[in-house]
């Protein structure tokens, strides 16, 4: 299954009674704050809805978050007993001041709240273009209609100011509106007058220009992608491998009697040689059969600043039948598999509370502040660039995409993937993690998905 079909299960829904006027959906602000548990305060000239600390200000125009204007409102509506306002401003305003993913769907009429971090991860605007920044597996489009500019991104969701718009009348652009559906994201572009435009596409990253400008290179869109690639400095130049489990931990051991964490070790060990061949500093949390706590292997990576956090697994089923290769980042849990499979190799946790010294609390690491939280959208467009790749190299069934709690993966203060690389369970697939052919063929996935993830991370991170 792929990571769309996967997003799409982490929805719910609320319905809350609306008005549609002129093509707008409109809440009420008090049906809103009693659904929502917020507080609002409500003056001549401004409303202010607050959460706990937080606060949102809104006047006849402006929306106002801590102290700096986010954005326009679509519309607000007052009358003597009530104030209505865009679906689309409330319904993001709450979603501010909760904490939480919260999207108008324009179509149904109803509140999508999303267990995930958006997939259109950045809107920026100037005064000739437009980019967004995006999953790797999103498709934007895009088409004119008069002065009116459609870019349509299905299965995207962008958390943001729904309604953007531009006071000085010599720009091109005048406004910015996003409406959503569970199918996607639209970004409806109004100019002011007709200019010419211009397409820039590349992994991740979907830019519209809205005038020539002296300073774009000519050529192909490849080109230019790769002029700007060049003049950017790589970040990622450090990576740690962690083969899993060893020593008294073994791991999953098949009914044949072999160890997950000697196929692990051996892989680790191709693809530090594969990396390093391609210019990365790769360093192992171990080279030999050696027991290391899961903070010993956190503490390793942090040690070294690495850029990428590389932990090597074999699969473990009850049945012989499953077979395939899933990769995950460190989230929540949305199934039972996912939740199944952290929980046996978050089963390390049994070799560790024995060699606690007194005072040190094993659960209260594991479940104190996520560093991961920080680097958990790279986390994952890292899992979905190395999925792809070694499922293909390699020849296997994708499982897919996955996210859960991997105790291994909390405290590492950098992009983190956990890879499954086929089941031990499985007569055949045990064959092929033992031979040294799959074994470089896997190896050379991850070195292949590395390599694209770093691409498109410096693409990511330039310059427009």
């Amino acid at each position: 299954m792929h990571l769309i079909g996967l997003v799409l299960l982490a929805f719910s829904t609320i319905r809350i009674p609306y008005l549609h006027i002129k093509n707008n959906d409109l809440l009420s602000l008090w049906s809103i704050s009693s659904k929502f548990d917020l507080d609002t305060e409500v003056t001549d000239s401004i409303v202010r809805i607050s959460f706990g600390t937080d606060n949102v200000f809104i006047n006849t125009r402006d929306l106002t978050y801590t102290g700096k204007t986010e954005g326009t409102l679509k519309s607000l509506k007052k009358d003597s007993n009530n104030i209505f306002i865009s679906a689309e401003d409330i319904v993001y305003i709450t979603g501010v001041l909760k904490g939480k993913y919260y999207y108008w769907d324009a179509e149904k009429h109803r509140i999508i709240e999303s267990g995930y971090f958006p997939s259109i991860k950045k809107l920026k605007v100037n005064r000739e273009q437009i980019s967004i920044i995006h999953n790797i597996d999103l498709e934007p489009s895009s088409k004119r209609i008069g002065k009116n500019i459609l870019i349509n991104i299905p299965y995207g969701f962008y958390f943001g100011p729904p309604f953007l718009y531009f006071d000085n009348a010599e720009d091109p652009i005048k406004s910015i509106e996003i409406t959503y559906t569970s199918k996607g994201t639209m970004f409806k572009v109004h100019l002011r007058r007709d200019v010419p435009l211009k397409i820039l596409k590349s992994t991740g990253l979907f830019v519209l220009k809205l005038q020539e400008s002296t300073n774009t290179p000519t050529g192909s869109t490849n080109n230019v992608i790769k002029q700007k690639q060049q003049n950017y400095h790589s970040k990622i130049d450090v990576i740690v491998i962690d083969p899993g489990h060893g020593g008294k931990d073994p791991g999953a051991i098949s009914k044949r009697g072999t160890r997950e964490k000697d196929i692990t070790l051996s892989i680790a060990k191709k693809l530090a040689k594969k990396l390093r061949k391609k210019g990365f500093k790769v360093i192992l949390t171990r080279d030999r059969d050696k027991f290391l706590t899961l903070g010993e292997r956190a503490r390793i990576a942090n040690k070294s600043k690495c850029d990428l956090f590389i932990s090597i697994h074999a699969n473990y089923s009850k049945g012989q039948r499953a077979h395939g290769i899933e990769t995950y980042f460190l989230s929540e849990a949305r199934t039972k598999w996912e939740r199944s499979v952290a929980a046996f190799e978050n089963s390390v946790i049994k070799y560790e509370i024995k060699e606690q010294t007194p005072g040190r609390n094993i659960l209260k690491w594991i479940l104190g502040d996520m560093a991961q939280n920080e680097f958990l959208r790279e986390s994952q467009d890292l899992a979905a660039f190395v999925q792809r790749s070694v499922t293909k190299k390699a020849g296997s069934l994708d499982r897919g995409v996955k996210q859960a709690g991997f105790y291994v993966l909390r405290g590492v203060y950098a992009p983190s993937i956990l890879i499954e690389t086929g089941f031990i369970t499985n007569p055949k697939e045990e064959k092929l993690l033992k031979s040294n052919r799959y074994q470089n063929k896997i190896a050379d996935g991850i070195t292949e998905g590395i390599l694209k993830y770093k691409r498109y991370y410096e693409r990511k991170y330039g310059r427009f």
